[in-house]
């Protein structure tokens, strides 16, 4: 399921590139969003390969609290269906990533390629933040804790924080904000609305007994906070019809970060 969600993704990206010459006003930048590419495959690489491995082989947080333990009952699903909870939480996060890298930069005002850029490195900072705090946490996910599916896997121990609510929050967000305009009605509903779309996934993934209400809520936070941030970087003339790109975060330049991604290699 892994691998299908990489290949979704690499199709969608590949999707805008006849868009190219078809767009007169405004040059691609094929330098932006090839880095910007280069990153969300930097992501994919930890999520498939390197995490799994960086994991400690022993949990360091493993009882979880009461708010946790209450809301687990509340939401957990029968056990014949945590599976059925599982998938359904893919395809709410995939139905996420769709919108925002396959009809956000074209159904938005401003040119495709700085929005598409900007879509593809808002995920990869989500999903590169979200496993580094995996496995630095290293909380022992509420199935493996309460045996009700099959244990023995790094991922057990990658609860903290959810993947899926940082990953979709991130995505809805950023589409909210690259197709609205500030201050406006339509920016604060499409903002609540990412917040509760990021969340229904969260809740699909207590449902499966995969994470814990306190993972879902910590990743909707980190992945509404960096999907906004790198969202609000594209500024937009509407009378020369250009991109400034000054409000950059900390660690992200305009054209993802090279620096950033050689280091990240070490993790």
């Amino acid at each position: 399921m892994r691998l299908f969600k990489i290949i979704m993704v690499l199709l969608l990206v590949a999707a805008h590139l006849p868009a190219a010459e078809l767009s007169t006003e405004a040059e691609v930048d094929w330098t932006r969003l090839s880095s910007s590419g280069l990153g969300l495959g930097l992501s994919a690489l930890v999520e498939l390969q390197l995490k799994e491995h960086l994991v400690p082989e022993s949990a360091r947080w493993t009882e979880p609290g009461k708010l946790d333990r209450k809301i687990r009952q509340l939401l957990r699903w029968s056990p014949h269906r945590l599976e059925q909870a599982d998938h359904f939480s893919d395809y709410t996060m995939l139905g996420a990533v769709a919108f925002g890298l396959g009809i956000v930069p074209l159904a938005s005002e401003a040119d495709w390629e700085p929005v598409l850029s900007a879509q593809l490195q808002g995920l990869a900072l989500t999903s590169l933040t979200t496993n580094l705090i995996k496995i630095l946490s290293a909380r022992q996910r509420p199935y493996a804790y309460f045996r009700t599916l099959p244990t023995d896997h790094a991922r057990d121990r990658t609860s903290f924080c959810s993947g899926h609510t940082s990953l979709t929050t991130a995505a809805m967000v950023m589409s909210a904000t690259l197709l609205t305009e500030t201050g406006t009605r339509a920016r604060l509903g499409g903002l609540l609305g990412a917040g509760f779309y990021g969340l229904g996934t969260g809740a699909l993934r207590i449902a499966g007994d995969q994470h814990y209400f306190t993972d879902v809520v910590c990743g909707a936070i980190l992945g509404g906070t960096i999907g906004y941030l790198v969202a609000n970087r594209i500024e937009i003339s509407q009378n020369e019809n250009t991109y400034s790109l000054d409000r950059t975060l900390p660690l992200v330049t305009v054209r993802f970060p090279i620096e950033i991604l050689t280091g990240m290699t070490d993790l």
